[in-house]
This record gives structure tokens, sequence and C-alpha cells, in this order.
């Protein structure tokens, strides 16, 4: 067996830490470069915000602008630059969302 297929997935790892009984930090990261910032600090964990993302790639606040496409996109860009050992929660504001949010938009 190879060393990977030892070690728990990422989704197993990120129920741990959040199982814990210590408090878990999880800082919001938006780009690559706050990705490595939170890396290179040692935090085991963050959390995309989506209104960072929009902020960021757009110049506009989260109010559905972006699609499945670009928060995919931005998503990828951000596991780019983490350590292979930090984990990445990803999460969608539904606050005002509205249904077609979620669908693909050309």
């Amino acid at each position: 067996m190879t060393t990977s297929a030892l070690s728990p997935s990422p989704a197993t790892r990120l129920r741990a830490l959040i199982e814990a009984p210590e408090i878990l930090v999880l800082p919001g990261v938006f780009d690559g470069f706050s990705t490595r910032l939170v890396s290179t600090f040692g935090y085991t964990a963050a959390f995309i915000t989506g209104s960072g993302v929009s902020e960021t790639r757009l110049g506009q606040p989260d109010v559905g602008l972006m699609g499945l496409d670009e928060n995919v996109a931005a998503a990828r860009s951000m596991a780019a630059c983490s350590s292979p050992t930090s984990i990445s929660k990803t999460s969608q504001s539904t606050s005002r969302s509205k249904p077609f949010s979620a669908t693909r938009r050309r």
C-alpha cells in the first residue's frame, strides 16, 4: 500500500477537526494570496467566502452575479495555492441566494 492510501481523506480530516473539543478557527479566504497567507500562518483549515470571491474577482458584492463555473474556478485556484496538508472548506452563502443561483449560467 502507498502512503496516500493510508492517509485519511480531506473530508475525514475536516470532520475530525470539527468534532475535536478545541475551538476551530477558520479564517476566510478569497484568492490565492489569502490562501497562501492562511497556510503560511499555520491554520489547518479555512473557508471560502462567496462575498470575498465576488468582490475580488468582479469588484462587486455577492448579489448572484457569479455562476457555478466562476465559483468552481475560484475554488480550484485557491486549492492549488494551499499546502497539501491544509484543508479548505467551501461555503456558499444562502442568506440572499435565490433558487436559480446554483444553476449553470452561460
